[in-house]
């Protein structure tokens, strides 16, 4: 008999951005103490989702079911944004 890993995941999990001093997106995953940081949104969303994925330990086949999408978007982004997973 095999056993079946179960994965947890939280409903929602905050995603801080904010812009660096020279100019690149940096998100933050505070209760996770995890950070990752990009160029633009498109990147930073793979970048937040391959965090995730690590800090989970979200299978491969799995991965195309559980994204990053944030609930708000504003541009332009504010100092500090908080985004919902």
């Amino acid at each position: 008999m095999t056993k079946t890993k179960k994965m947890i995941l939280p409903d929602h999990i905050a995603v801080h951005i904010q812009k660096g001093d020279s100019g690149v997106l940096i998100a933050t995953l505070d209760e996770f103490n995890a950070i990752t940081e990009a160029n633009d949104l498109n990147e930073l969303f793979f970048c937040v989702n391959d965090l995730i994925y690590t800090i989970f330990d979200i299978p491969k086949k799995y991965q195309n079911e559980i994204q990053f999408l944030p609930i708000d978007r504003i541009y332009p982004l504010p100092q500090k944004t908080r985004v919902f997973f």
